[in-house]
């Protein structure tokens, strides 16, 4: 005999069962029309990676915003537009008119007028002009821009021959691209945020795209403090489409190393590079970063875990589950250290800190030793107060000399890294 209430229908519900989070009750597998399929998979995509990494919950709390550079059709953003905690959202497209995807936002809910778009190229977008109206910076940064040229003219979404080539090289078309994402979305992040973006990890038997994906790693390890690979088991099945999960950036780190400036060098690098071998020799923010056995090892490990989930799927034996590994960086940085960084880092580049910091800490000494002098309880006579005297000013020359030194030394290393 039923239990539930009389008339009704509904299976009875367990007392004190958890409320679903709405990622887990909204957006299944009967969400959109088949005619808009690439919308619907980017949306089941982002819904699988807040299944798979609990919401982003730790990183993101209870509101937050976010950038979402190439963002058309739109899965991605509508997706986070459904979350309560989503509080506003920036875009970054292409035209259609340039052989962009069309954008299927109609703005006709709340939930979508959380979002505003720039339609634009974003390889012709500075930082500071991403997010239209907001100075701030945002928690997450969604990046999943396609090399629009080389898509097949019988593919659905934009007709090929209407892209603009960003290369003269094919191949490095989408490096030119993905410099962009990465030098837009973590000049626009917070310190600790998150950044999302595509990379294929498909072509590991090509040296110099191997090495490439490695530099790539490299700089993730750097600004990053973990980093969690996920291959949709519902999309992309067969290709090497993989998104890399950058969780605990340090801005600091960022800005320090002049990152931004080095990407866009090797965007340019891509533009004009006719040869790969050449481009993977000349783009600056791979020169700079160097590449630990660490790094090698993990790249090593992501080809292997998406070409693993590739195989299973050609040879029938895979299931939807997504694949999913995650890294802490090698060169995570303590908290403490962290927040010293960012927040001298916005006065100063890094190496500049240091050396104050130095150069204060020696005087901070130079001054206790000057008070334990001046102790009350000792006898003071006329000669030791002539010899104080000289003593203190000897040494305010010498802290002002060495800090003046150090000084022109710092200057020195910012202009020749300026230069390179």
């Amino acid at each position: 005999m039923s239990t539930g209430a009389v008339g009704s229908t509904a299976p009875p519900v367990a007392a004190g069962a958890p409320e679903k989070v709405f990622w887990g009750q909204k957006w299944e597998d009967n969400g959109f029309a088949k005619n808009e399929i690439h919308f619907d998979k980017t949306a089941k995509v982002m819904r699988d990676i807040f299944v798979a990494l609990d919401g982003l919950s730790k990183e993101l709390g209870d509101r937050y915003t976010w950038m979402d550079i190439a963002c058309a059709p739109g899965g991605f953003s509508r997706f986070l537009c459904a979350d309560p905690r989503s509080e506003r959202g920036f875009g970054i497209t292409l035209p259609v008119t340039e052989g962009g995807f069309r954008l299927l936002f109609t703005w006709s809910s709340p939930d979508e007028r959380k979002f505003s778009v720039k339609f634009q190229d974003l390889l012709t977008l500075e930082p500071e002009n991403c997010k239209p109206g907001h100075d701030g910076n945002v928690d997450l940064i969604l990046s999943d821009a396609q090399y629009l040229p080389l898509r097949k003219a019988d593919q659905p979404g934009p007709d090929p021959s209407l892209a603009r080539a960003a290369s003269s090289n094919p191949s490095l078309g989408i490096w030119a691209l993905l410099f962009q994402q990465l030098r837009l979305g973590c000049s626009n992040l917070r310190n600790g945020g998150i950044m999302m973006f595509r990379l294929n990890l498909k072509d590991d038997n090509i040296d110099w795209y191997h090495e490439s994906v490695c530099q790539i790693i490299a700089f993730v390890d750097a600004v990053f403090e973990t980093m969690v690979l996920f291959k949709s088991g519902k999309s992309h099945q067969s290709d090497g489409t993989t998104y890399m999960v950058c969780r605990g950036f340090c801005k600091g780190e960022f800005e320090a190393m002049g990152a931004g400036e080095l990407l866009r060098k090797s965007m340019n690098v891509s533009c004009f590079e006719g040869n790969v071998g050449g481009f993977r020799n000349m783009a600056p923010i791979f020169a700079h970063i160097g590449v630990s056995s660490e790094v090698r090892k993990r790249t090593r490990e992501c080809f292997k875990t998406c070409m693993d989930a590739i195989t299973r799927y050609k040879d029938g034996d895979f299931s939807y589950e997504a694949t999913v590994k995650e890294w802490s960086c090698a060169r995570k940085a303590p908290h403490l250290k962290l927040t010293a960084r960012v927040t001298l880092g916005n006065a100063m580049p890094w190496a500049a800190s240091r050396a104050a910091a130095h150069h204060l800490d020696r005087a901070a000494t130079d001054i206790a030793q000057l008070a334990e002098r001046l102790d009350p309880a000792r006898k003071v006579d006329l000669a030791d107060l002539v010899a104080f005297r000289e003593d203190l000013a000897r040494r305010c020359q010498e802290t002002i000399a060495a800090l003046r030194a150090r000084a022109e030394e710092v200057r020195f290393i910012l202009d020749a890294a300026q230069e390179a």
